[in-house]
């Protein structure tokens, strides 16, 4: 009789309960909907920040890049080493230049051999530089991306032709030309 009666109990039990866990499946569903309109813009802001915030990172990235490429005009044409304003340029580039931006940048040549030299060139003045001054060796990477540059002949002659308005002063008149005393 007893085993009957607990047969009958658990048997009882699987009949109430299996609504009870379809209700219970119900409500959980509920909350996590309410909870998720309660927190609306937590879950997906942050994605949203990041797409605002990565064009602009992407542009201070290749800046810097500009910023530190040594291009052809701090070579010799001949030689393919480092002129005095490429030395210059390079010695900012590992002195001056925020520790996280100081990656050299070597504008690659139209042949392979002198953007080799280029770089090889650009490597020993950093490590001899480096070294007096007891700097890390940053890294030395190529690049297509060219300066806009502008010849400064061309911009002096834009800068001559554009007319400049002589000033001069209305004569002074009565009281105030008077020297007084």
């Amino acid at each position: 009789m007893r085993s009957y009666a607990l047969y009958s109990a658990v048997l009882l039990s699987f009949f109430i309960a299996s609504p009870a866990f379809a209700q219970w499946g119900y409500w959980a569903k509920w909350r996590e909907s309410y909870c998720r309109v309660q927190n609306w813009p937590n879950p997906h802001s942050e994605h949203d920040r990041l797409a605002v915030r990565m064009p602009f990172e992407i542009m201070v990235d290749n800046g810097w890049q500009r910023q530190n490429t040594l291009d052809d005009f701090h070579f010799h044409p001949e030689t393919h080493k480092l002129t005095r304003a490429g030395e210059l340029k390079l010695q900012w580039i590992l002195t001056e230049a925020p520790l996280a931006r100081r990656t050299i940048y070597v504008l690659r040549s139209q042949r392979k051999e002198f953007t080799d030299v280029r770089v090889s060139t650009v490597a020993q003045a950093a490590s001899q530089f480096t070294a007096v001054a007891g700097l890390a060796m940053p890294p030395i990477l190529q690049t297509n991306i060219r300066h806009p540059v502008t010849p400064a002949s061309r911009i002096d002659a834009i800068q001559r032709a554009i007319p400049v308005p002589t000033l001069t002063l209305p004569p002074m008149t009565g009281a105030a030309a008077g020297g007084g005393g």
